[in-house]
C-alpha cells in the first residue's frame, strides 16, 4: 500500500505540474480567429483521438471514414468551429507521410473551415510540435498544445475553455434539463513533491555537440534533429543503419542518437559497430519498448541510455546530457568544456 501510495502521489504531482504548464502557454484568446464567444452563440465540435492509420486492419479510423466525412459537411453547412483535441493520427505506430496520403482526403474536408479549423497535438501525434513537420504535412496550418477561450454573458465575463488533450486529471460531468451541464475538473492543487522524482541538482545543458542522428522513419530523423538544434548542436543524419555507420567512419561526432528498430541493421549492431571505432563515443538509443526495457533491466553492452518514443524536447535533453555524464573524465567532471549550468 505504501509503495502504491508512492506512485499516486508521484503520477498525481506531475499530472498537477503538466496541467499548469499547459494553461500557462496555452494560446490566449480572444484573436481574430477566436474572439471571446457569448455563451449563447457559441458553436463548437469537438473530436479527438481518432488515431488515424493507414487504412490496414489496425485502423479502427477506417470503420468511421464516411460518417465522419459526413458529419463535418452537416457541420460545416451549420458553421460550426471545429476543434480537433489532438491523437487525430496514429504516428507512434505509423509513418506520416502514409497517414496524410491515406485521409488526404479528409484533411481536405477539415480545412474547409477555414478559420474555424483549430487543431490540437497529443501524445500519440506529438510529431506536430514541431513546426517544420506541421509545415511540410500542414502548409499553412497552426497546431496548438492548448488553448484558452474567453466566454461572456450578453458581453460580461463569466469564465474561460480550456482546451487541451491528455489523461491529466479527472473529469465529472452533471447535467440537468433547462439548466446546462456542469464539468468538474479535478486536478491537484498543491502536492508535496516526492524527492525521487526530481533532480537533485539542475539539468545540464550541452554546448556545440556534434550529433549523428540513425534513424529509418523521416518524421522521427526530422523531429530529433529539430530539438537538438534548437539547443545550438550540429546534427548530421542517417536514414539506416548501415548509412549510419558509414557516416560515422567518415565523421567525428560526440554523440551518437540511435533507433533501435531498423531493417538493414539494428540498433544494437549499429551501437556495436560504432563502438568498435570509438569505444569512449556516448550512445542513446530510442525505441518504443523504452519502459519495458528499463522495468527488465535490459541495455545493449555498446548503448549507454535507453529513451523510450515518443521523447520530448526536454527528455531528449535530459538524456543526452546524462549519456555525456557518463563519459566524463573522472567523476563529477565533464567531458571537456561541454557541460555547463542551465535552469529547466
Amino acid at each position: 500500500m505504501i509503495a502504491g501510495r508512492l506512485e499516486f502521489d508521484r503520477y498525481t504531482w506531475w499530472v498537477g505540474k503538466g496541467m499548469d504548464r499547459a494553461y500557462r502557454r496555452a494560446t490566449r484568446t480572444p484573436s481574430i480567429t477566436h474572439p471571446a464567444v457569448e455563451i449563447d452563440e457559441l458553436k463548437a465540435v469537438v473530436f479527438s483521438d481518432h488515431h488515424r492509420g493507414t487504412g490496414d486492419s489496425a485502423d479502427d479510423f477506417r470503420r468511421c471514414e464516411q460518417a465522419y466525412a459526413a458529419a463535418l459537411g452537416w457541420y460545416l453547412e451549420q458553421g460550426y468551429e471545429l476543434w480537433l483535441l489532438g491523437d487525430v493520427e496514429e504516428l507512434w505506430e505509423n509513418r506520416a507521410d502514409e497517414v496524410m496520403a491515406r485521409y488526404a482526403q479528409i484533411l481536405e474536408l477539415e480545412q474547409r473551415f477555414g478559420m474555424r479549423l483549430t487543431r490540437f497535438y497529443g501524445n500519440h501525434d506529438l510529431a506536430w510540435r514541431s513546426p517544420a513537420m506541421v509545415r511540410h504535412y500542414m502548409p499553412g496550418m497552426r497546431v496548438h498544445e492548448a488553448m484558452r477561450v474567453p466566454v461572456v454573458d450578453d458581453g460580461e465575463p463569466v469564465g474561460e475553455l480550456f482546451l487541451a488533450h491528455g489523461h491529466q486529471g479527472t473529469i465529472d460531468i452533471k447535467s440537468e434539463v433547462g439548466k446546462g451541464s456542469t464539468f468538474i475538473i479535478r486536478i491537484p492543487r498543491q502536492l508535496a513533491k516526492p524527492q525521487s522524482v526530481l533532480p537533485a541538482q539542475p539539468l545540464k545543458a550541452l554546448e556545440h555537440l556534434r550529433v549523428l542522428v540513425v534513424d529509418d522513419e523521416a518524421m522521427v530523423r526530422n523531429i530529433i534533429s529539430e530539438y537538438l538544434k534548437i539547443d545550438g548542436h550540429a546534427v548530421e543524419v542517417a536514414d539506416g543503419g548501415r548509412d549510419g555507420v558509414e557516416k560515422f567512419h567518415k565523421g567525428q561526432f560526440d554523440l551518437v542518437v540511435v533507433d533501435r528498430a531498423m531493417p538493414d541493421m539494428n540498433g544494437d549492431q549499429v551501437a556495436t559497430a560504432i563502438r568498435s571505432v570509438d569505444p569512449n563515443v556516448p550512445v542513446v538509443m530510442l525505441t518504443g519498448f523504452g519502459a519495458m526495457m528499463r522495468d527488465a533491466n535490459e541495455r545493449p553492452a555498446a548503448v549507454d541510455l535507453i529513451v523510450g518514443k515518443p521523447v520530448t524536447i526536454d527528455g531528449l535533453r535530459a538524456a543526452v546530457a546524462e549519456a555525456i555524464g557518463l563519459h566524463a573524465t573522472s567523476p563529477g567532471q565533464s567531458s571537456p568544456a561541454r557541460l555547463v549550468e542551465a535552469g529547466v
